[in-house]
């Protein structure tokens, strides 16, 4: 059968159709993408920077970090990727061991390949900074509240190291590799309302891998109470300052990060950060506060019944990878 000119040229130009459309839809979508973006207002800027490479160990203040999909990151340390469990595999924090937040990780500098975990009246603890899975390696299924993590046993030297400082036998240390599938946040979030995508990791993090902390509001709480807490006291990741209202941030939707319109800096607020005991620790004793500030006044300004758990602070995920830096001005998209 003779073959017509037009059957010939139908295929190529379904494919020509084709590509024409889906190059329109993506300059579509580039240019939404871009418009949205320009929807942004700056609010104020970067004044502090936090992360804690050891869940409930004390929070360590940084310059500049680079920020991932699962916490800030610095000297090839990330954030709340080591955590210490007990017997049962559920995790520790200052919540039942306020001493935690005494044990501090430095890095070394970011050409060592070790770090080192310090601690009152301890020997310093030597650990690689990114443990290797071998075939003698014990992974374990660990639990942060009702879901569960995988983790690589950092072996019995630094269980010991910190059943003896705890004075709690059978502890475990553990580490988030990323040889091992990380928990996704749709698993377990119970809010409908939460922006949780499909993808959204995290590594050892109660929810989210950050906490946003407007300044104002922590300024606002502080001026009620007869002894102001350091910022640290509400384990934040990013600190911005320069807002004008206080608890502005419970009508954030997304916040971007410097000066570039790119989707890579732009963080999601998920939910409002219940808060606990744990902002009554004083960080430097591993005490709480007797009279359980700032937690009591905290109730009292958000208005919120005894029996009720406190929002302050935003949690949030971010989907691409980006240098941040204190100064950096911040831009919010508003619900």
């Amino acid at each position: 059968m003779q073959t017509t000119t037009s059957d010939a040229i139908t295929p190529g130009l379904v494919f020509l159709v084709g590509l024409i459309h889906n190059l329109t839809r993506h300059v579509a979508l580039v240019w939404l993408g871009y418009r949205r973006l320009k929807r942004f207002v700056e609010v104020g800027h970067i004044s502090g920077l936090f992360y804690y490479p050891l869940k409930s160990g004390r929070g360590i203040e940084l310059k500049e970090a680079i920020a991932t999909g699962v916490g800030l990151s610095y000297d090839g340390v990330a954030d709340r990727h080591w955590m210490i469990v007990d017997q049962n595999q559920a995790f520790l924090s200052q919540r039942k061991e306020p001493r935690i937040v005494l044990m501090t990780v430095n890095t070394m500098g970011k050409d060592s390949q070790t770090i080192r975990i310090e601690a009152p009246e301890m020997e310093p603890l030597l650990l690689p900074k990114s443990p290797c899975i071998g075939p003698d390696s014990k992974i374990l299924k660990c639990r942060i509240f009702s879901h569960w993590v995988n983790s690589l046993d950092c072996g019995d030297a630094a269980a010991e190291w910190v059943s003896t400082f705890l004075k709690r036998p059978n502890l475990r240390l553990v580490f988030a590799s990323d040889d091992l599938e990380m928990a996704e946040l749709v698993a377990f979030s119970e809010d409908p309302e939460e922006a949780v995508q499909p993808g959204d990791k995290v590594a050892f993090a109660d929810f989210a891998s950050y906490l946003i902390v407007n300044q104002t509001s922590v300024d606002y709480v502080n001026a009620e109470l007869e002894q102001p807490v350091n910022v640290l006291n509400y384990r934040p990741n990013i600190v911005i300052g320069g807002c004008q209202l206080a608890f502005e941030e419970d009508t954030w939707l997304e916040v971007r990060v410097g000066k570039q319109c790119l989707s890579g800096n732009v963080f999601r607020c998920l939910h409002l950060c219940s808060r606990c005991v744990m902002t009554t620790v004083d960080r430097d004793r591993g005490v709480k506060h007797p009279d359980m500030q700032p937690l009591k006044s905290l109730k009292t300004i958000r208005g919120v019944s005894p029996n009720k758990s406190v929002k302050f602070g935003v949690n949030a995920t971010l989907n691409g990878e980006c240098h941040i830096t204190i100064g950096d001005p911040v831009y919010v998209l508003f619900r």
